[in-house]
């Protein structure tokens, strides 16, 4: 209704209305619809109609209300890039960059061309799909501002929104769907790839989450004969691999009310987020029909309508929250015996009826790092019950100077904190001594003492270095890229040279491209947009259920005009294929000033922009067309949107690799008594066939790291890259923070080793980064021996085959042009295994403030934290 309000306000009052309606009218309709939404360009202009019909007082007091909710500034290269875009169309700014003139349009098909809803339909429609879900690629958060709430406590809010699912019951079942939000210009690494629910903390079912440009929707249909063995209460829980919870509701749970249930799935299912669950034939019903009274008897809700907040004042830590009351429990029916259980002969149903969960909770309790403080009994009014709690600066200089804070309830249940489940509460001068009074359990006395007075207030200085935040898994990236979306929609009236601001860069003109065939079977679409790295494509495929694999299409072109940018190969994965690709800035210098871009498939046929769009227009002022002729006699861009080097120069520059490769290896040896082995491609090439891959422009190396969690090979790491900066090297981190890469002032930019550390945690895995857990010994990476490659003597594990055939498969020794595993499933343990030994943004920037002071001969650089303008210095530093 908000989004309808804006859109709707926007496209009648500015164009339409904007002769006619008088301004006090104008002021009026504004401040009514600031009321209902809180967005703040309503506030705005709001602000500005009330200046220009004579109330000037009444518009400073909304400008100062609205400038309360203004953010600290938190650049991404992203949001500098469209900052300086931003400035420059504006004429506030000159910055030198040729992508500001580029642009994205789109053209226009035939109307013959057009799918239908049919075909849509049909070509969309998965075994679990109860009607079309609607399309969310389009979607953007509408930032609604808080005056006087930081940006923490906005970012935390927020980002439990980006992912989040609703559901109801229907004729066939419990029918669930949801979606979540790609945060920006992330790698695919960054991303979850499976959502996992669960039923009262067991895995119920699993599925992979397609992303697509913008969002991943996900839906399950629970049939009637599987709900019948749910608990008659229980909670139903989503989250995704990385760990980041699903929202209901604005909670963090579902309760599930199933009068006929038996409880006996509990007894099949395994709890650990690693648990396989139920198979998905588990969830079609044979009978679709269900009893009325039965259907109207079922109930999704939330199960904790929970959340408290907590701010230092000047007597102490203020704790406030409420609790919403919840429903009656229905009535326990009695419903005809269900079918069998699919599962093991064995089970062993429990002969007591399992334990529910009371819906009404009866206290509160406030917990210190799991530890009971305060406990009392919670009073309902006729909606919900408010509790609060002030704990005095005699009682906070006992805490621990860092500790987790959170409120539970007896039913079981947690009340939310700024969108999240715990609170972090700094005390830098707390001394520790409280937890030892307090007991760890969950039924533990409140504490005696009274922690509502306060003998003495502190000075502003101690009361002003304490601090509260949400403490939740959610990525750092995520939040970064949300600090910067809510910092560009919280402007006040004037421009703010120094705040991140959003630009829309794709609009609609007339076009007509020859008539051609759209793609319709599999369903296929495409998004590109110009970033600060260069033209960045997205594309996906939805095969049919009933689609044999070999009518399937094998691959994709990228065309340029009529000819071949990029082909890619395709990898479906239940039912679904998705390839990313961008053509980096050099590229985008050779290609023609005005030129059109498509997607086609190995059968001819070609993928949607939207609904029906298949050709988009580029606009490249400073390209001088060259890119054809390159096409023509080198070949495609390669794999990293680079134009192909002659075989002349990619000769060369290989050998740079090379000697680049021997001063690391004697600084290996010297410094850690290592030896630095080739990995993956450089290995390969070199063990199949005594030379690089053709084409091959990276060089990967590794190490073996002895450390046994990976916590502890992040440590290593860290010191690892300390002393090889100090040594005169130059050490980069990507924007995942993993360690590292590798070059030194001879290299140059554009040389560098990829340097991975190889580890086992002692379970009969090999770890290493790529997302690669290998069925091998370290022993294999240990021993290693001394080969060529050209006239350059490297390092290779002895268990070179090994690792290649587990890595590429048992057919890595026939050479394959095409290959790619990016479409290989990861599990969600080895995501977060291997991300753990990647560095944070906060240690990123703690490790090169420390660096820096030192003032090494060497450098070291994490790209995450490098500002892109000018874009000289970036260059120099980083490259593109």
């Amino acid at each position: 209704m908000k989004r309808f309000l804006i859109s709707t306000y926007r496209l009648l009052v500015p164009a339409r209305l904007k002769q006619i309606v008088p301004r006090g009218l104008k002021a009026r309709m504004t401040g009514l619809l600031f009321r209902i939404t809180g967005h703040p360009d309503f506030g705005f202009s709001h602000a500005r109609h009330l200046k220009a019909a004579g109330r000037g007082e009444d518009a400073a007091r909304i400008y100062a209300g609205l400038k309360q909710g203004n953010l600290e500034k938190n650049y991404s290269q992203r949001k500098e890039f469209e900052l300086a875009q931003k400035l420059t169309s504006k004429g506030k700014a000159t910055i030198e960059d040729p992508l500001f003139d580029c642009s994205v349009t789109k053209t226009r098909t035939p109307k013959t061309a057009a799918l239908t809803l049919p075909e849509v339909f049909q070509a969309c429609a998965g075994p679990e799909t109860t009607l079309p879900l609607p399309d969310l690629t389009g979607f953007r958060i509408q930032r609604k501002v808080t005056p006087g709430k930081t940006a923490d406590q906005m970012i935390a809010f927020d980002l439990t929104r980006t992912a989040s699912f609703d559901g109801n019951f229907e004729a066939r079942g419990l029918a669930l769907y949801g979606s979540v939000i790609r945060p920006g210009e992330i790698d695919e690494t960054d991303l979850p790839e499976e959502v996992i629910f669960y039923l009262d903390g067991r895995v119920l079912h699993r599925k992979v989450l397609p992303f697509g440009a913008r969002t991943a929707n996900f839906s399950l249909l629970i049939g009637w004969p599987v709900l019948a063995h749910f608990p008659q209460h229980c909670g139903l829980e989503i989250r995704l691999s990385n760990g980041q919870d699903v929202s209901f509701r604005k909670g963090n749970e579902a309760l599930l009310t199933l009068p006929h249930g038996d409880g006996r799935l509990l007894a099949v299912l395994e709890p650990g987020p690693d648990a396989a669950g139920l198979s998905a034939p588990l969830y079609n019903s044979d009978d679709p029909e269900a009893d009325a009274e039965l259907l109207a008897s079922c109930r999704i809700e939330q199960k904790s309508s929970a959340g408290f907040d907590a701010i230092f004042g000047l007597r102490g830590l203020s704790i406030n929250g409420s609790v919403k009351r919840p429903k009656p429990p229905a009535p326990v029916l009695i419903a005809p015996a269900p079918p069998e259980l699919p599962g093991p002969d064995d089970v062993t149903v429990p002969s007591t009826p399992i334990p529910t969960l009371d819906s009404t909770p009866t206290e509160w309790a406030l917990l210190l790092d799991e530890h009971v403080l305060y406990r009392e009994v919670l009073a309902f009014g006729p909606a919900k019950a408010d509790f609060s709690l002030l704990i005095g600066w005699d009682l906070l200089a006992r805490f621990p100077q860092q500790a987790r804070l959170s409120v539970r309830l007896s039913n079981g249940s947690t009340a939310s904190f700024r969108g999240g489940r715990h609170a972090e509460v700094t005390v830098p001068h707390g001394d520790g001594n409280l937890l030892g009074k307090l007991q760890a359990k969950s039924d533990a006395p409140k504490f005696k003492r009274p922690v509502s007075t306060s003998s003495v207030i502190p000075d502003a200085d101690i009361r002003n270095a304490c601090t509260i935040a949400v403490k939740d898994p959610i990525d750092s990236l995520a939040a970064n890229w949300l600090r910067s979306y809510i910092d560009g929609k919280t402007t006040d009236a004037t421009p703010n040279p120094v705040r991140p601001l959003h630009v829309k860069r794709i609009s609609v003109i007339p076009a007509k491209p020859a008539r051609i065939q759209v793609l319709t079977t599999p369903a296929g679409r495409f998004h590109a947009y110009f970033g600060y790295l260069g033209l960045k494509i997205t594309a996906s495929l939805t095969a049919p259920r009933n689609l044999p694999p070999e009518k399937l299409p094998q691959a994709l072109e990228i065309m340029l005009d009529d000819h071949v940018l990029r082909p890619e190969r395709l990898n479906f994965v239940r039912g679904k294929a998705t390839i990313r690709f961008t053509a980096k800035r050099e590229t985008l210098e050779m290609f023609p000033q005005d030129a059109l871009l498509s997607i086609r498939t190995s059968q001819g046929g070609y993928l949607t922009y939207g609904k029906s769009t298949t050709h988009l227009r580029l606009k490249v002022p400073h390209g001088d067309g060259s890119i054809f002729e390159n096409l023509e006699t080198v070949g495609p861009l390669n794999k990293k949107g680079w134009p192909r080097l002659s075989p002349e120069a990619m000769y060369e520059k290989q050998n740079r690799y090379l000697e680049l490769y021997t001063r690391a290896r004697k600084a290996f040896m010297e410094e850690f008594n290592k030896p630095l082995f080739l990995l993956y491609g450089t290995l390969l090439g070199q063990h199949r066939g005594g030379d690089f891959i053709p084409g091959d422009d990276d060089f990967d190396v590794g190490y073996v790291s002895e450390q046994t969690t990976p916590e502890a090979v992040k440590a290593e790491a860290i010191e690892i890259m300390e002393r090889l900066v100090k040594r005169g090297m130059i050490v980069l981190l990507n924007r995942e923070g993993k360690p590292h890469r590798l070059r030194d002032a001879e290299s140059g930019t554009e040389i560098h080793l990829d340097n991975r550390p190889v580890f086992t945690k002692g379970d009969g895995h090999v770890w290493l980064h790529k997302l690669a857990r290998l069925d091998m010994s370290l022993d294999e990476f240990r021993n290693v021996e001394t080969a060529k490659l050209r006239d350059t003597k490297i390092f290779k594990p002895r268990g070179t085959e090994d690792f290649l055939a587990g890595y590429y498969g048992p057919g890595w020794r026939v050479p394959d042009p095409g290959f790619s595993n990016a479409s290989k499933v990861i599990t969600p343990d080895i995501t977060r295994t291997l991300a753990a030994v990647c560095l944070s943004l906060d240690e990123q920037r703690a490790l090169k403030t420390r660096l820096d002071a030192r003032n090494l001969r060497g450098e070291f650089i994490p790209i995450a934290l490098q500002k892109l303008y000018p874009l000289e210095e970036y260059a120099e530093k980083v490259g593109f």
